[in-house]
């Protein structure tokens, strides 16, 4: 019998836990930021075994289960699309957390240690940071520190970049030479991707943004008889949809 994508919790529910190479999620909330690019209604049902549940169960259950000795990347990503900037919550473990306790939380993750070169920490702050101003808020405290933090990196990834358009597969160390088809779009694509959530509306046209797109682009075409890793090909083909919905006046 096939293990259910979701499940019930006495918090809510959840996705399904990693059980198996490739099925379900391998971070916490990782699934649940995937909803977030769907653009999911908070009262969005899943099925599960005994009945539905829905986001803002999985909300909840994300909220109350939060365990500061995981990586919280994805549950910033996930949690700041759904609550507002100033949302405060008791986990099951009586810690008083906060979307800005997450903000600060990652803004203390070191770049070069994080997952994938650091590139999700960067687009999970860049999120945070567009939903915070999207509502209303202002670059103030730990906001002002994570738009700090996504310029600087804006710059050391626009010098970083070769003149193809391409990335380091070592990312923000600053050195390695794609081999195979899979590391020529992996770098490249999670930089580009996390970049098309960070920049502003003027950055987009930028000469440096437009190279590293047109790389990632080119790579898919002329590998599209290939087999990829499936890491490394979302995250180019997100790249290019975030660029194109950015080029077509999707706000940031």
């Amino acid at each position: 019998r096939e293990s259910p994508w979701f499940e019930k919790t006495v918090h809510g529910g959840r996705a399904h836990r990693y059980t198996v190479p490739y099925h379900f999620e391998g971070h916490p909330n990782q699934s649940l930021a995937l909803m977030v690019m769907c653009n999911l209604p908070i009262d969005h049902q899943f099925a599960v075994d005994d009945g539905t549940i829905t986001v803002a169960d999985i909300v909840n259950n994300a909220k109350v289960t939060l365990n500061p000795r995981e990586e919280q990347t994805w549950t910033l990503w996930f949690l700041t699309h759904y609550l507002d900037s100033d949302e405060t919550w008791m986990t099951r473990y009586g810690e008083t957390w906060s979307i800005e306790r997450l903000v600060q939380d990652q803004i203390q993750t070191q770049v070069t240690k994080a997952a994938c070169g650091g590139t999700h920490n960067l687009y999970a702050l860049a999120a945070a940071r567009n939903n915070h101003l999207r509502n209303g808020g202002s670059l103030r405290g730990v906001w002002m520190q994570a738009d700090y933090k996504l310029k600087r990196y804006m710059v050391a990834a626009r010098s970083l970049q070769r003149r193809d358009g391409s990335f380091p597969t070592m990312y923000f160390r600053g050195y390695g030479n794609p081999k195979t088809f899979s590391e020529q779009i992996a770098s490249s694509g999670h930089m580009m991707e996390w970049l098309m959530v960070a920049a502003d509306d003027k950055q987009i046209d930028d000469e440096w943004i437009e190279r590293g797109i047109r790389y990632i682009a080119q790579k898919l075409v002329d590998h599209r008889d290939e087999s990829a890793e499936c890491g490394p090909l979302y995250h180019a083909v997100s790249a290019l949809m975030l660029y194109r919905d950015r080029a077509q006046g999707t706000p940031w």
